[in-house]
């Protein structure tokens, strides 16, 4: 209040502050990828749900709606909330099948679940790609571990993990998923199952190049 006038002054909004009704797709989802780099996972999905909900057409194309979709599964797992989870990862390869990394990680999500038939069906059309993608070795090795073939797991996850690791964008946190994976196998084949949920889903991809 303005001492002697009896009437109160708003405060004035500081220039930093912006209105999220402002921001577009991109602004909305640089601040979810840096939300997540820091591990406020409820800050990225806010993020993420807003730039969803912006008028159709926004995003600029069907590949980067589906990206939002996949990454807003992807902090859903981080929180531990699997089935909405899949629901986002399910409807980011539904509108977009060429976006591998999201198909890989329904597939991992779907192992985790117990559900081995389900994720080789996801896992499939990975089959596709050719020995010189790393999705195709890294699908190969889950196949080998649903059929408890830890030998020819192991090589087929450190091929995938070699050819990511090369690449022009590398997708640093799934290799050390798939490292998680290689140090819960047994020696050898047969005898126990590898411990599927020992391992946790990481923040994904960061960047255009990991599909």
């Amino acid at each position: 209040m303005i001492p002697g006038s009896g009437t109160a002054r708003c405060p004035s909004r500081s220039s930093e502050e912006v209105p999220m009704s402002n921001l577009d797709t991109a602004e909305l989802l640089h601040l979810a990828l840096e939300a997540a780099g820091r591990n406020d996972h409820g800050a990225a999905i806010s993020y993420l749900k807003q730039a969803l909900d912006l008028p159709a057409g926004t995003a600029a194309s069907s590949t980067d709606y589906a990206r939002l979709l996949y990454l807003l599964g992807a902090e859903y797992a981080q929180i531990g909330l699997m089935d909405r989870a899949q629901e986002q990862m399910a409807r980011a390869v539904e509108m977009d099948p060429g976006l591998h990394t999201a198909r890989f990680q329904l597939g991992l999500l779907l192992l985790t679940q117990a559900r081995p038939e389900a994720a080789l069906e996801v896992l499939a059309p990975l089959k596709d790609l050719g020995p010189q993608q790393a999705f195709f070795h890294l699908e190969a090795g889950l196949a080998h571990l649903v059929r408890d073939e830890f030998t020819a797991c192991r090589e087929s996850l450190l091929q995938g993990m070699e050819l990511n690791a090369a690449s022009a964008a590398p997708n640093l946190a799934l290799n050390a998923d798939m490292q998680k994976i290689l140090d819960a196998l047994p020696a050898g084949d047969g005898g126990d199952k590898a411990a599927e949920a020992g391992f946790m889903m990481s923040a994904y991809s960061r960047g255009p190049g990991a599909q």
